[in-house]
């Protein structure tokens, strides 16, 4: 026997089915492809014609000469604005809060973030911005994750400090070292000299060296070793080559590397990997959204383009810095900006250590000033 109650439920729930079906398909062959968004994204930021940027990063001169052809690559103009990382970070406050943002985006590390516009909601969400497959795709970054600094700042380069000591190889052997605990050897008491560890610009060896080796290390520095604190990084490197001291630490590396090249008695890169291993870190290289942006489509633009492949590509070869894709060749990056891939088990991802690097600056500045410093 026939059940009709049945026959029409099975025959309702046909057409429900059916019905389904087709709205899924409509619904299939009205989403727009990934090119078509992303071609509204690029006319929509072209439109716009222009973004602006603000960094403190070390990296400006690179940016700056490469500038032209940055522009034509994105096919935006580009306002670089460089300063002090605190300087730059309160005048995008101030200019918010006055109600006439100029700046549409952050290139720098993550301190400027979270001490100055996190306080002061100047930095948005910069995740709902990531719209790009290529910069999505947690597999072409390194380490199989997007490399966030913070909730607001993602990293794309980032360089191995190698050089937390510089040296005179003429007053140094450097196979007395073993651990960066024989920096306090007695021998060079009042032989070292150093870069503020206290300024923004050294929290990658600062942070480093404060979770390694702890508090002890920075007293007994202090007070045992009586390090003498140089102007500048270039300053310091001079005294170094000129053997008035026979150690920089903390923040020398660079100036090192142009003192070396120049000839003088100067090493930049410690030539042995010490016990603590050595800090891997994005130094300038991190890219956060500003409030109140100015130019929003030409932003969401940007960040996109600059992130994927092709940006990524063009930011190696104007700086010579090692980008965080790992689906890009690295021929143009310079061998002292590279992170060493084939010694990750001796990294420190300074990165993940947001709040040590706050923490030991705090830290830094009290016992410091308690010595005079």
């Amino acid at each position: 026997m026939t059940c009709l109650p049945c026959a029409a439920f099975a025959a309702a729930l046909l057409m429900v089915i059916a019905a389904t079906a087709d709205f899924a398909l409509l619904a299939a062959t009205q989403r727009p492809s990934w090119e078509e968004t992303w071609a509204t994204i690029k006319a929509e930021g072209k439109a716009e014609g222009s973004v602006a940027f603000r960094t403190g990063a070390s990296e400006t001169r690179e940016y700056r000469q490469a500038l032209p052809e940055f522009e034509k690559a994105v096919g935006l103009k580009i306002q670089l604005i460089s300063g002090s990382p605190t300087d730059l970070a309160t005048k995008v406050v101030a200019e918010q809060r006055a109600g006439k943002p100029s700046a549409d985006l952050w290139f720098s590390g993550a301190s400027s973030v979270l001490n100055v516009f996190v306080p002061a909601g100047a930095a948005k969400d910069l995740k709902p911005l990531l719209v790009h497959p290529e910069v999505t795709n947690t597999k072409a970054w390194y380490g199989g994750e997007l490399p966030w600094a913070s909730d607001w700042t993602l990293g794309f380069g980032a360089s191995a400090d190698r050089g937390i000591i510089t040296y005179n190889p003429n007053l140094v052997d450097p196979n007395e070292f073993d651990s960066y605990w024989d920096i306090l050897k007695a021998k060079w008491k009042g032989k070292i000299v150093m870069r503020d560890p206290r300024l923004d610009g050294v929290e990658s060896p600062r942070t480093f060296l404060y979770v390694k080796l702890g508090r002890k290390f920075f007293i007994r520095l202090l007070d045992e070793m009586k390090p003498v604190i140089a102007p500048d990084a270039r300053t310091a490197a001079e005294w170094v080559a000129l053997g008035r001291y026979a150690l920089c630490i903390i923040g020398c590396n660079r100036a090192g590397e142009q003192a070396e090249a120049q000839g003088l008695p100067v090493k930049a890169v410690f030539p042995k990997i010490l016990k603590e291993g050595f800090p891997v870190d994005m130094g300038g290289s991190g890219l956060t959204a500003l409030s109140g942006s100015p130019h929003p489509a030409a932003a969401k633009y940007f960040i996109n383009w600059f992130l994927s492949r092709e940006g990524q590509i063009f930011y190696q070869k104007a700086t010579g810095n090692f980008s965080l894709r790992t689906d890009i060749p690295k021929n143009t990056v310079k061998p002292s900006e590279s992170i060493y891939p084939e010694l990750a088990q001796h990294h420190w991802y300074g990165w993940k250590y947001e709040g040590p690097r706050a923490e030991s600056q705090a830290w830094l500045r009290e016992i410091m000033k308690a010595r005079g410093f």
